[in-house]
């Protein structure tokens, strides 16, 4: 194009669909079967497109860009039959079966535009590099309810803000080193979140409803050597406008979500990174990070819940890793371990899952040439050696305000000890 510059520009289809299974006892199939097959059916179909302008002028990198997108989808709460005229499939049962009952079914279109500009800047002979830049984002989500429900409200809400500033500095102190340090400004789309209460609550809320902004600044220093990489960095977010959801009813009933908006969450953090290639086929990779993200206001639901000063759920404060590879010719031994701490499961931090740690192994070895075959390699992969029961994830259908008996466990449980073996084979 003019003067040198460039234009990319790229085009994409998503699609999706699936079935979440849920055997419920609060809907029967009949008298004499009390139970039946709940399941959450989607479908997600999104297409769009990214463009960008590139072009140099004098030290100057500029860019300017474009990112579009429309989505449709749709979701919808079924039962079935289970017994003698029950289901027949496990992989989809909306495929093989009509359901008896119907909760919901739901469509959502979101349309998303965002526009950039941004300036690179190199100074001091390029060990100086400055970026900045802003954006301006606007997503609309439409809800429209196709069978009547009480669970789930329809409307229109739009997340919007059209200056985004980021800044980036990067200063080289020498081949080795460098510092860096960034400002960012974001606000996150409400996607279907506040469509999950009743239609009155929406109604309500609609009018008053912001979009959660974050600020975050970030500072940090890296370092490299033919040995060792280490890299250490300190961040603050500020989030203001945090949407909070709490079920009035169980896990396995359909019932309308109360929202609530528990204002400002502060989240600091720090994080410490190391490489270390102490001889010859062996790295040792070590990372450290940590934590500290709690809610600064109440909120009102009922009566006033106290949740400022609190810690906000589902966030191990400390988290490490630690990745052992050692190479001996053809044959590659590796070694990993991780510790995550406690996560609080509710907004008042009576309840909590216990921290674990979970270890994984491996050994795999290269053949080279077999024969006709120009590739061969075979590996044995142990994961969770100790065999640890541990929770892989929290509030899988979302966290209550108070739990201290620790009767909402709406948890996934992490994976026992698996072995795995496979052959590799290139031609």
């Amino acid at each position: 194009m003019f003067g040198g510059a460039t234009l990319d520009a790229t085009g994409y289809y998503h699609g999706n669909r699936g079935e979440g299974q849920w055997v419920t006892p609060y809907v029967r199939t009949s008298a004499q079967v009390p139970l039946s097959m709940r399941t959450t059916d989607y479908g997600l179909d999104r297409f769009g497109g990214t463009s960008a302008l590139k072009w140099s002028w004098g030290n100057h990198d500029l860019e300017v860009g474009l990112w579009a997108e429309n989505a449709r989808t749709t979701q919808q709460r079924n039962y079935f039959a289970l017994g003698n005229e029950g289901y027949t499939s496990l992989y989809n049962v909306y495929e093989v079966q009509t359901p008896f009952r119907r909760d919901f079914l739901q469509r959502y279109t979101t349309q998303t535009r965002m526009l950039y500009l941004q300036d690179t800047v190199r100074l001091l002979d390029d060990r100086l590099t400055l970026n900045y830049g802003a954006k301006a984002l606007s997503t609309t989500t439409r809800a429209q309810s196709l069978v009547p429900t009480t669970a789930l409200a329809q409307g229109r809400i739009r997340a919007e803000d059209n200056f985004l500033p980021q800044v980036g500095v990067n200063y080289k102190l020498d081949e080795r080193q460098d510092l860096y340090a960034s400002y960012s400004k974001n606000i996150a789309a409400f996607g279907f979140t506040p469509f999950g209460t009743s239609q009155a609550a929406f109604d309500r809320s609609r009018s008053t409803l912001e979009p959660e902004e974050s600020q975050t600044v970030q500072v940090g220093y890296r370092v490299q050597d033919a040995q060792f990489q280490l890299s250490a960095d300190a961040y603050f977010t500020k989030f203001s406008n945090r949407l909070l959801t709490t079920s009035p009813c169980t896990a396995v009933q359909t019932c309308a979500a109360i929202l609530s908006n528990v204002g400002a969450v502060h989240s600091a953090g720090a994080d410490l990174a190391l490489m270390w290639r102490p001889v010859e086929g062996l790295s040792w990779l070590n990372s450290l990070s940590w934590n500290r993200s709690r809610y600064q206001d109440d909120y009102l639901n009922n009566g006033v819940v106290a949740t400022s000063g609190k810690d906000v759920v589902g966030i191990p404060a400390l988290m490490f890793s630690s990745s052992a590879s050692y190479q001996l010719g053809n044959l590659r031994l590796d070694l990993d371990g991780k510790y995550v701490d406690k996560r609080y499961i509710t907004f008042l931090n009576d309840s909590q899952v216990p921290s674990y740690w979970l270890f994984n192994a491996g050994a795999r070895y290269d053949f080279g040439r077999v024969g006709g075959v120009a590739d061969v390699a075979l590996a044995l992969n142990i994961t969770n050696l100790t065999d640890k029961r541990y929770f892989a994830s929290t509030g899988t259908n979302g966290y209550v305000a108070s739990d201290p008996d620790g009767y909402n466990q709406t948890m996934v449980v992490g994976a026992p000890r698996q072995y795995f073996m496979s052959l590799d084979v290139k031609f």
